[in-house]
């Protein structure tokens, strides 16, 4: 059993060597209450071996920590999809699990000039935990986006978070749920929720409230799931030019200010379905594709549809 693991680039050194930790030992269990795995300053660096190279206990206040020396901060990217935590690997751990593991590893989740812990392949997880005091004080979405490649998944744990996010990669934004996952302006009624500007980007299991409009898109292939768009002070969601491809899919566009939807009039959008979703008690439209395909209220007026939009009558209010 082992207490506690460090690496330590030392600024007082004036030599330019890197200082590197490799652990490939199969029996390494680390306990105590403190932090299990300490990395610090530039020339810091840990590789684990592939296996089983180390257990962190639960016990411990911190996995891996990723620390300024007071001059640099080390901001290699480290594998540790073998490691275990709790005598569980990443690809085997429930998310609620990887939230907990994240929040005790403090890494460029929490501040984006350290190196990146990758727990499970494929995967960045954030939670209103993954800030680093003094050099940030707020979780932030948009670093997980930042920090993920095309084909991962960022995955947002439950509570409220204050910010407006640009998906502009191809991956998968994922909360908890609408009741969980929820996203406002710091301001109310500014800018968008979600700016979905990356084709093959999708969004789901959560809910964006109280912006100027929810969600916008600009690009193909875009899957929205369980996403609950409401209360905005324009529209729930902005379709705009590019669009081409999109899904959406028990979604509940409700009670925004002005309308459901929104389309401008020099935009170019096609193949859109929108399925087992609500959109309704808005304060004046709820669908409207400039003067081609208006659904306001109790009236329809139909001169050119452009969308096929599979919604039940009485979703339409």
């Amino acid at each position: 059993m082992i207490q506690q693991y460090g690496v330590r680039d030392n600024i007082l050194n004036t030599n330019s060597a890197t200082v590197a930790l490799n652990i490939n030992n199969t029996t390494n269990i680390v306990n105590g209450t403190g932090t299990g795995l300490l990395i610090e300053g530039g020339d810091a660096s840990v590789t684990f071996s592939a296996g089983d190279p180390v257990d962190f206990n639960t016990s411990l206040s911190k996995y891996i920590r990723l620390i300024t020396n007071g001059s640099n901060v080390p901001s290699a990217n480290i594998n540790a999809q073998d490691v275990k935590f709790g005598g569980t690997k990443g690809n085997s751990s429930t998310n609620a699990q990887l939230f907990a593991i994240e929040d005790k590893i403090d890494h460029k989740i929490d501040w984006n000039s350290l190196g990146f812990v990758s727990v499970k392949a494929n995967n960045d997880y954030v939670t209103i935990n993954s800030f680093y005091p003094p050099n940030t004080s707020a979780a932030s979405i948009q670093n997980g986006i930042d920090i993920a490649t095309a084909g991962d998944t960022v995955n947002i744990g439950t509570a409220t978070f204050n910010e407006n996010v640009l998906l502009n990669k191809a991956v998968t934004l994922a909360g908890s749920g609408p009741a969980s996952t929820i996203l406002t302006p710091a301001i109310a009624c500014t800018g968008d929720g979600i700016n979905i500007s990356s084709a093959n980007a999708n969004v789901k299991d959560l809910k964006v409230t109280n912006y100027n409009y929810g969600l916008r898109t600009s690009a193909a292939t875009i899957s929205i799931y369980n996403v609950e768009s409401e209360l905005n002070c324009q529209y729930a969601i902005n379709v705009g030019n590019g669009t081409n491809g999109l899904n959406i899919v028990k979604c509940k566009f409700n009670n925004n200010t002005v309308g459901g939807w929104r389309t401008g009039t020099a935009e170019l959008i096609s193949n859109i379905t929108m399925d087992s979703s609500e959109v309704k008690e808005t304060e004046s439209v709820s669908i409207m594709v400039s003067e081609y395909f208006l659904l306001q209220r109790h009236r329809a007026q139909t001169q050119q549809i452009i969308l096929q939009l599979k919604i039940p009558t009485s979703a339409i209010i």
